[in-house]
């Protein structure tokens, strides 16, 4: 019987095997001289996971709403014009504006066309009478003590001349309800042409 002799060099070990020609092999003669594994770092604990959050955002804090600006002055609280305000067209324009913004419904209309009377001539008084008196709302206005107020923030002469100056105007408008102001502010824009009179300037023509 032939054998076939294989060798097999496992580590420091050898293993022999003896087959048979005609099946499987006759015998197994197995020598094994086992060399220890390195000892391994390696640890079999399983690891604490330890989990870090991102913190959650901080929430941009609200926007804090300033209170509304009180109310600009009632105009019969304001002094009258002096001689040299009465005679410079800026002044009497603002002047003009403010007491023509602020109305208060409730109030005897004689009072506002008073106070207008030394600020416009003749003829844009009696227009501004008869537009003011037709409103239909004035009433609802009276019952709910709604007034308005006007302040002039910006203001510019586009033409001047002896004999006529036009000025053009921004008024803000507010809105009070039974003394509490409304936020809901609103800018107009005027356009107002003033003439010369014995006392000074006066509002001749009014455009919005």
């Amino acid at each position: 019987m032939v054998a076939c002799g294989f060798l097999l060099a496992l580590g420091s070990g050898a293993l022999a095997l003896a087959l048979g020609p005609d099946g499987p092999p006759a015998s197994v003669v197995a020598t094994w001289s086992p060399t220890p594994p390195p000892t391994s770092t390696v640890s079999t604990k399983p690891k604490s996971m330890t989990t870090t959050l991102a913190p959650e955002p901080t929430a941009a804090p609200a926007e804090v709403l300033e209170p509304p600006p009180e109310a600009p002055p009632d105009p019969s609280d304001l002094p009258a014009l002096t001689s040299a305000e009465q005679a410079t067209p800026e002044a009497v324009a603002e002047r003009f504006l403010v007491t023509y913004a602020s109305f208060d419904p409730g109030a005897d209309p004689a009072g506002l066309d008073t106070r207008l009377a030394g600020l416009t001539t003749p003829e844009l008084l009696e227009e501004l009478g008869r537009d003011s008196s037709a409103s239909a709302a004035l009433d609802d206005l009276r019952r709910r003590k709604v007034t308005f107020a006007g302040q002039v923030v910006d203001l510019t002469v586009s033409e001047r001349s002896e004999a006529r100056v036009s000025v053009a105007a921004a008024v803000e408008h507010t809105t009070a309800v039974d003394g509490v102001v409304e936020p809901d502010f609103r800018i107009a824009a005027y356009t107002l042409t003033l003439v010369p009179s014995g006392t000074g300037w006066l509002v001749a023509g009014l455009t919005q």
